[in-house]
């Protein structure tokens, strides 16, 4: 049932997006998050390739967040991180 919440949400921002669109750009990374968010992969992994051909910085802010990841896991400072999911 949590995930119903998420699922709404996930429609809700995607109808935003495509109104938006109609008016003017919108990055393809931001089509790419909704489209998981209702668990649609094939149209997600669609977006990814636009946003690739955009030369989006979507796989630098992916790049950076595992570069940061990797960075508190070895600090002592953050104490133990959660496992990743699969």
């Amino acid at each position: 049932m949590r995930n119903a919440g998420r699922r709404a949400e996930a429609l809700r921002l995607l109808d935003e997006l495509k109104r938006r669109q109609q008016k003017g750009y919108v990055p393809a990374g931001a089509f790419v998050n909704a489209y998981l968010g209702i668990d649609d992969k094939e149209q997600a992994f669609i977006w990814l390739e636009r946003a690739f051909q955009e030369k989006s910085n979507i796989f630098a802010v992916a790049q950076s967040a595992s570069s940061l990841r990797s960075v508190a896991e070895r600090s002592s400072l953050c104490g133990p991180t959660p496992p990743r999911r699969p």
